[in-house]
């Protein structure tokens, strides 16, 4: 038997990634008792339930039975009511903060059901392991970096398991998942030309499905995003213009200058100060 519940919220992190992982769980074959439990307004838990010792999951969600096989998914969004139906059971399970539902919502990914039963693939396996092994090391460094990864690539794989997916459909997931890596790696040096062929696309094909997908170009789409974690760094923190400049990798000072004054109208210097008063 193995039991494991631990909030990693306040864990440093090194990267910006937006799906940051808030709390873990492990339940390894035991018997749950019938409780009723309102899940929090302030996280969205996804639960795995791999095996357990009844022939279907006879959980309740806001009062409505979701009998399911084995494996299945629980998306538990913030308030909703679940009831466990007394059965020992294999659980892992995650939570993000409840703001990610609306960027899931956003690429296509919000939950339309509370569970759903799901094939487990070999994907799917390798990351529930990998899930396993680094909950054990929770403080190294880098690793809730790497949880923060492995549990939106989980949840993924979860919400499209056993969803047929046209080709354009995939173009447009991969040009999602290229947008969230270009949030990630912002203050570092990449090729657009590199990334596109990583996923698949050539140059020509990777412009045409972005535009598809953003109304604005990557490269204005990276500048948005540089100028808007400048403006996060100039809120919250006293770094210097020069520092700040650096820090979100913009070409030079006098370029920074002018794409912030056109995004907000004013100088970085006034825009702190606005902010700091």
């Amino acid at each position: 038997m193995e039991w494991f519940n631990h909030d990693i919220a306040d864990i440093p992190r090194q990267e910006k990634f937006p799906f940051r992982v808030v709390m873990l769980y492990v339940c390894g074959d035991l018997v749950l008792t019938r409780n009723t439990r309102r899940m929090p307004e302030d996280s969205f838990e996804v639960s795995i339930r791999l095996t357990g010792d009844a022939p279907v999951c006879g959980d309740t969600a806001n009062g409505t039975s979701v009998n399911v096989p084995w494996p299945n998914a629980a998306f538990k969004l913030p308030g909703s009511v679940w009831q466990h139906d007394g059965s020992a059971r294999d659980t892992v399970a995650f939570a993000f903060p409840a703001e990610v539902l609306e960027l899931l919502r956003e690429l296509g990914m919000y939950p339309a059901a509370p569970c759903k039963a799901f094939v487990m693939t070999p994907e799917i396996e390798t990351l529930i392991l990998r899930f396993r092994k680094m909950r054990t090391r929770l403080y190294s460094p880098g690793v809730a970096d790497e949880i923060d990864w492995l549990c939106f690539r989980l949840y993924r794989e979860l919400f499209f398991s056993n969803t047929f997916t046209s080709p354009a459909s995939e173009d447009r997931e991969k040009i999602k998942n290229i947008s969230l890596w270009l949030q990630v790696h912002l203050p570092e040096n990449f090729s657009m030309e590199d990334i596109a062929r990583t996923h698949g696309f050539s140059r020509a094909s990777f412009f045409r499905k972005w535009k598809e997908v953003f109304d604005v170009s990557p490269l204005q789409y990276i500048l948005d995003l540089r100028i808007e974690a400048a403006a996060r760094l100039l809120r919250e923190t006293d770094m210097n213009i020069d520092a700040v400049c650096r820090h979100v990798n913009f070409s030079g000072l006098s370029a920074f200058y002018r794409r912030f004054a056109e995004k907000y109208a004013s100088t970085p210097e006034t825009y702190r100060r606005k902010y700091k008063a």
